[in-house]
């Protein structure tokens, strides 16, 4: 793995332990970012309600996108928590978010993998695209799995449910890190998750992706990091923490994933 001079370690307590993690410079916001914009749009009879702020039970914000009916009165919501950003992200753009609207006039407002809110509005459903912890503009260091993203995802969950249009049944849906995702959120078990719908998605992200057989295969990590992760400031290194920790010891179980089935017992 290539030398970087932009690593550094801090120190984060998880378990309840001090424990060292690796962190590297996010990558800078795509050309296709369409800025920080908050503000209400309807597009095609979706009520758009962009960049709105969530604050997590640590303090720190992050931003959503909400689509909805103007109308909407008691209505569940469906999240789709994807670290690729809710727009902006040319090769998710061209996934799921993009779907026929009764008139026939695509919709092209999701951010792929997740809930498209073209039909799903229509058909009486909220959708809630957000920003995690470290994406884009929203505050922190971006986190790969773990107890934290469990707990942001659980904490958006709850302010979802609190909104007057919604009828406090909040869902998540997705493939991918956006299912593995929903395995720490409902470890977390917030009060107000109905239901998860993930696929494709692995739930042991030491064995079954990032060292599988005990092998360390750090290339779809590396790769993760070099495409996709953008914001304005650190993203954990998993890529440098499983070269220097290939063994499967306490580091790599814990922020990889070693602990979501315990957790969720």
């Amino acid at each position: 793995m290539e030398t970087r001079d932009d690593r550094q370690t801090l120190v984060r307590t998880m378990e309840g332990k001090p424990t060292g993690v690796t962190y590297r410079r996010a990558l800078p916001l795509p050309a296709a970012y369409p800025g920080f914009a908050p503000g209400r749009t309807v597009e095609d009879g979706v009520l758009i309600e962009r960049d709105v702020e969530v604050i997590l039970r640590d303090g720190t914000k992050i931003y959503t996108d909400v689509f909805r009916s103007a109308e909407a009165v008691g209505v569940p919501a469906i999240v789709a928590w994807s670290p690729y950003g809710k727009g902006g992200r040319r090769h998710l753009r061209r996934s799921s978010g993009t779907r026929p609207s009764a008139g026939g006039n695509p919709v092209r407002l999701g951010q792929g993998r997740g809930a498209g809110p073209g039909l799903l509005v229509q058909a009486g459903v909220a959708v809630i695209n957000p920003d995690p912890r470290g994406v884009h503009q929203s505050e922190g260091a971006i986190v790969q799995w773990g107890t934290q993203e469990g707990q942001d995802a659980a904490d958006l969950i709850e302010w979802v449910a609190a909104q007057e249009w919604c009828n406090g049944k909040v869902g998540m849906s997705g493939n991918s890190w956006l299912a593995i995702a929903q395995w720490f959120a409902a470890a977390d078990r917030p009060a107000h998750l109905a239901a998860i719908a993930p696929w494709e998605g692995c739930s042991d992200g030491y064995r079954d992706s990032r060292a599988p057989g005990g092998i360390p295969e750090i290339g779809m990590v590396e790769s993760v990091l070099q495409t996709a992760l953008c914001g304005e400031g650190l993203v954990e290194d998993l890529a440098a923490m499983i070269e220097s920790h290939p063994l499967f010891d306490d580091l790599p179980g814990r922020v990889s994933g070693r602990h979501v089935r315990a957790a969720a017992r």
